[in-house]
């Protein structure tokens, strides 16, 4: 296994429609994944509704990543340097409103699903990560 985990976290906004955050969030874990709801206040007092996922089983991430388009993969190999941390964390963000329609694609601004997986590398090295992902993400 590549992965000991992925976690998957948004926020949902007060202006944002929470059933179609759930159901971005849906499109890219599967129907069926519960997701964990925590509320909080923003800076202004609005509401914020933090939406959280721990993936950690080897089918759980292999389909995961079974879902996800070629172009995604693709970019994430390669760009892996400025991605992966000297913990062996993998970092990338979705925007939530093409996981919505159902078209996921990497983006860097702020209306996104974040996503921080922990390579499983021993030892655990950011060299050996790099190397375990590069051929993980060339299949």
């Amino acid at each position: 296994m590549t992965f000991h985990y992925i976690e998957v976290e948004t926020y949902c906004h007060a202006t944002e429609d929470p059933v179609r955050v759930r159901e971005a969030l849906g499109n890219l874990l599967g129907e069926d994944t519960e997701i964990e709801e925590v509320n909080t206040r923003g800076y202004y007092g609005n509401t914020i509704t933090v939406m959280r996922r721990k993936i950690s089983g080897k089918r759980e991430i292999r389909e995961f990543f079974e879902r996800l388009p070629q172009e995604i993969k693709t970019s994430l190999r390669d760009s892996l340097g400025s991605r992966t941390d000297d913990d062996c964390n993998l970092y990338f963000r979705i925007d939530k409103g093409s996981a919505y329609l159902e078209e996921p694609e990497l983006s860097d601004g702020g209306y996104v699903i974040k996503f921080r997986g922990k390579v499983e590398v021993y030892p655990a090295k950011r060299e050996k990560a790099l190397a375990v992902l590069e051929e993980f993400f060339s299949h």
